[in-house]
């Protein structure tokens, strides 16, 4: 049964690749960036050392932790209403858009900036506010 139904999402998977382009475009996107990921992962843990590559790793997971929000109560929103505006409204929303991508980023660069001796601490991880302003900076400049 279970063979059954895996065979056929198989099939339907492997009909869908072969009718889209996208489908292939989609896949080729997804392999470059899992690939380049990896990539600078070894790159980063060979350059670094291992205690390093973590502390990249905790600097990273806290970046796109706030990127992931800013997509989901942001971007996403964007992406769904816009296409629906004309003219002025359309302008006027992506001014909107922009103005709170922008909030976005300065509220949460300046709220991790605070808490990131507590955060640190809570974590185990004392070099955390060390690291703070970068991470800021980081932060600022990707919601932008």
């Amino acid at each position: 049964m279970i063979g059954a139904l895996a065979s056929s999402a198989g099939t339907r998977v492997r009909d869908l690749y072969k009718r889209s382009s996208q489908a292939r475009w989609a896949m080729a996107s997804q392999l470059l960036t899992s690939g380049g990921n990896f990539v600078i992962s070894v790159i980063v843990i060979r350059t670094l050392g291992i205690g390093e590559f973590g502390r990249f790793s905790v600097a990273f997971l806290l970046i796109t932790i706030v990127r992931n929000f800013l997509e989901g109560t942001v971007l996403n929103p964007l992406a769904s209403i816009a296409p629906k505006l004309r003219g002025t409204s359309a302008r006027a929303y992506r001014s909107f858009v922009l103005a709170n991508g922008m909030a976005f980023g300065v509220g949460s660069s300046i709220l991790l900036f605070a808490l990131s001796g507590p955060l640190g601490w809570s974590i185990g991880s004392p070099w955390l506010p060390d690291i703070a302003p970068s991470l800021a900076c980081a932060i600022l400049t990707g919601c932008m």
